[in-house]
């Protein structure tokens, strides 16, 4: 995302002729602050109100929503300032209703041009047998838009792309790669960063590598582009989205990568369709996901939270996508509720909570189920599927049972046996968004899978020694 470091006249909705001078300043990685000379009085010196404003820089509308005062100070010669932080930024459009809600929204990742491989430049040097050609030729041209329907609207692949020409010494073509969103009707900002995150989530799993958002705008029927004299133009303005991340965009991130180094590539993936069918079918399972791609989306993590974070999405994704019970659960609820009546009153809740989940599958069976269900693409990374399954859940329930006498792993062991129950969800999340068993078994050779093979091996042994 863009930086912004501009001054600007401010004011609150509802009030635009209290202006005051400000300097606002974004970057991706420290947030969004309004540096404002003087003070809005409405506005209270605590971090408990959120707050919203609009501005103008550089001739752009802007919305700063979802801030909070840090105080006001007095800097030389004694001008009273007053310093805002924001969650969010919206430039091009201001932005009145209470609930946000819009209409498309356009999304722009680092590692997605590589990972969908399409692309409109061409190039000939005519004369391949030299190392520097009399003549070399550069063409473009905008590949077509692909897209799918789902059940809330359109997604859509699309190619952005410039050229900048100096006749003397340069010629530069350029050319981006984006997802778009087109909702049926109007749909709230917070639903919508849900699918941003669910298409960030989707391109992670394939290529696994950390994906960042290096773009976003939005866009709503309402929102007409104007000239600068204000005679609107006939076509929606873009509204840019700015917002602090927890692991912005790096040079590392934009790397480029190729297919060898990913599980899936776009088209193995099954294109813009596999793309539509990933954004209704893991909505069924969204908690487990979002569990599971904390430990891609942070720099920092202890190496407990990382493995039971990853335990926490195995569980939660077996018990949403295939449930499991010993006996029907209506059967189980009137045992229950019989043994309840005959419990001493002063101990039935506690009867109840020791036994309300005793109809479910233990952890160990769950991931036996899972690694079954992942074999295909995961049977030469975990090798024994029981032992693997029995070591999870023993590490699980002695790191969530902690003691005076509890084990102490170490780091190195429980990072790769989080990387294996990584290994496996990603592969179930995949066939349960309906990517062909074909696809991801022809993977199970692979290096973006087995890099860690020996590794995950050993862990598993050092682990399981430490039980016996």
């Amino acid at each position: 995302m863009e930086s912004i470091d501009s001054f600007g006249e401010f004011w609150l909705p509802g009030d635009p002729e209290s202006r005051l001078s400000g300097r606002l300043q974004f970057d991706a990685k420290n947030g969004i602050e309004l540096k404002l000379i003087g003070r809005f009085e409405r506005i209270p010196d605590t971090a408990s109100a959120e707050i919203r404003l609009f501005g103008l820089i550089d001739k752009a509308e802007v919305t700063l929503n979802r801030g909070y005062s840090r105080g006001t100070s007095f800097s030389s010669p004694g001008v009273l300032q007053q310093n805002i932080y924001f969650n969010e930024l919206f430039l091009g459009w201001h932005l009145e209703d209470s609930t946000l809600a819009f209409q498309s929204v356009s999304l722009k990742l680092t590692q997605l041009a590589y990972w969908v491989g399409r692309s409109g430049i061409t190039s000939d040097r005519h004369d391949s047998t030299s190392t520097t050609p009399s003549r070399y030729e550069i063409s473009y041209t905008q590949p077509e838009s692909i897209f799918s329907d789902y059940s809330r609207g359109r997604v859509s692949l699309e190619h952005e792309w410039a050229y900048d020409v100096d006749h003397l010494r340069r010629a530069l073509v350029t050319q981006d790669t984006a997802f778009r969103i087109d909702y049926s009707s109007l749909t709230e900002f917070d639903e919508i960063q849900k699918d941003i995150a669910r298409l960030s989530d989707l391109v992670m799993l394939c290529i696994d590598r950390h994906v960042a958002v290096e773009g976003m705008s939005l866009r709503r029927p309402d929102a007409i582009a104007q000239s600068i004299s204000g005679t609107p133009l006939g076509y929606e303005q873009i509204i840019e989205y700015r917002a602090p991340r927890l692991k912005p965009a790096t040079s590392d991130h934009r790397k480029r990568i190729y297919d060898f180094d990913m599980l899936l590539t776009f088209s193995e993936l099954g294109g813009i369709d596999a793309v539509a069918r990933w954004l209704d079918a893991s909505l069924k399972f969204q908690r487990s996901l979002s569990s599971l791609m904390s430990v891609r989306n942070t720099d920092r993590i202890y190496v407990e939270n990382r493995f039971l974070n990853v335990t926490y999405a195995a569980e939660a994704f077996h018990r949403l996508t295939e449930g499991g019970s010993y006996i029907a659960p209506d059967e189980y609820d009137a045992v229950l509720q019989a043994y309840a009546a005959i419990t001493p009153t002063e101990h039935r809740d506690w009867f109840i909570d020791k036994l309300s989940y005793g109809n479910e599958p233990p952890l160990s069976k769950r991931m036996r189920k899972l690694a079954a269900r992942s074999r295909p693409a995961t049977r030469n990374l975990i090798g024994d599927a029981g032992r693997w399954a029995q070591t999870i859940s023993q590490t699980r329930n002695e790191l969530t049972h902690l003691a005076g006498d509890s084990r102490t792993f170490n780091n190195g062991d429980l990072y790769y046996l989080s990387e294996s129950v990584y290994s496996v969800m990603r592969v179930c999340m995949l066939l349960e968004s309906g990517v062909p068993e074909s696809a991801l078994a022809a993977k199970s050779d692979c290096n973006a899978l087995n890099w860690h093979k020996e590794r995950i091996r050993q862990a598993i042994d050092n682990i399981r020694a430490q039980f016996k």
